[in-house]
């Protein structure tokens, strides 16, 4: 069985989905801004990942899927922005946004670094799931 996520994905999660029902419907774009373009800067951090782990692209599915359907999706999104916010309130939520969804994944990665580390010091079972992949 896979283990419920860790506490940093859920508030990620969470606060996506608080963003995209409440206020401004354009904020949640700040995200998709950062989140459709980064593959080129994540791309080698992938590769490491990949191979520490030694996973194969089979195993990270998403990342190699959503790496070249981001470009086109990286476009749109620019578009969008460019196109609908019509006020420095609309720019202000768009960049809150980006910045805070861009920390709370930085917070996620960090707890999905330390979940690893204990998995390999023997100290947790929590990744234990990985080994069947």
């Amino acid at each position: 069985p896979i283990p419920p996520p860790l506490a940093a994905t859920e508030v990620l999660t969470g606060y996506l989905y608080w963003i995209s029902y409440q206020g401004n419907p354009l904020q949640r774009l700040g995200y998709s801004y950062w989140a459709e373009s980064c593959y080129e800067y994540i791309r080698p951090l992938m590769g490491r990942v990949q191979k520490t782990l030694g996973l194969t692209a089979a195993q990270m599915t998403f990342f190699v899927a959503h790496a070249d359907i981001d470009e086109d999706h990286s476009a749109l999104v620019n578009e969008m922005i460019a196109k609908k916010c019509r006020t420095p309130e609309d720019w202000e939520d768009v960049a809150r946004v980006m910045e805070t969804s861009l920390r709370l994944t930085w917070r996620m990665m960090d707890e999905v670094v330390d979940a690893h580390a204990r998995l390999l010091a023997g100290q947790s079972e929590r990744g234990a799931f990985l080994k069947a992949l």
